[in-house]
């Protein structure tokens, strides 16, 4: 540990890390996470891109006070997982005073430039949970552009699941999935696609069709789903 500790006084990276690591494992040095967070905080002010992430992911499970200044810091930037973290906490109140109208103010900032899609995730950071988040994505799907293709997608995704302050409703989701389709977003084309091939509404013709169209613009993920069915035509989606 002395080399490292060596290393890392001429701002050595791999050392600073090494360092932050042992803290938090308690390897050769004794389990301490508020001195993790120091070697973590000086990789990542210093531009690491993992002690970044980790960061983030220290202030989900641990808020220290240096953690919340470190998610300040980058949500200023406009980081948007540093800003869903801060609305969480501004909602909380964990580690700092509870504000919901700053929490909401947060969340609308993350629900105006994220679309809505398979993963549902920010950097590894889940979007929502109910709360506050669940009224704000209502709020901004009730208000945003019905001709914004990213926006149809929004509201195509959330009547389909039934999250985010709508009541499920496949037929309304088949419709924004349609305009977003008919627009061309390939995550759109995927979902006509999976509703065709549900049991409720088989019709593997245009499943194929809406699969297709989707591989045609890119759409990695319909690759996966081309090997559930058993037709000649399939093999389109292999050139």
């Amino acid at each position: 540990m002395e080399w490292y500790r060596k290393a890392a006084e001429a701002e050595d990276m791999e050392a600073i890390l090494t360092i932050g690591s042992a803290y938090v494992e308690g390897s050769g040095v004794t389990k301490d996470i508020g001195e993790a967070i120091k070697w973590y905080q000086n990789a990542a002010n210093n531009g690491n891109r993992y002690a970044k992430k980790v960061m983030l992911e220290f202030h989900e499970k641990y808020s220290t006070g240096a953690t919340l200044e470190y998610v300040k810091q980058e949500a200023d930037k406009g980081e948007l997982k540093a800003v869903l973290l801060l609305a969480r906490s501004y909602e909380s109140g964990k580690g700092i005073a509870q504000d919901k109208t700053k929490a909401l103010g947060l969340y609308r900032q993350v629900a105006e430039k994220v679309t809505i899609g398979p993963s549902f995730m920010i950097g590894g950071a889940m979007i929502g949970g109910g709360g506050l988040w669940d009224g704000i994505i209502m709020d901004v799907l009730v208000q945003t552009n019905e001709n914004n293709v990213y926006d149809m997608v929004r509201r195509g995704y959330a009547f389909e699941h039934g999250t985010h302050g709508v009541e499920q409703d496949k037929n309304e989701a088949l419709k924004w999935y349609q305009k977003a389709a008919d627009a061309g977003d390939s995550y759109a084309m995927f979902a006509l696609g999976n509703e065709y091939a549900r049991e409720e509404n088989k019709d593997e013709e245009k499943a194929l069709m809406w699969y297709r169209k989707a591989a045609e613009v890119g759409l990695e993920l319909v690759m996966k789903e081309r090997k559930k069915w058993a037709s000649p035509d399939i093999e389109y989606l292999d050139n």
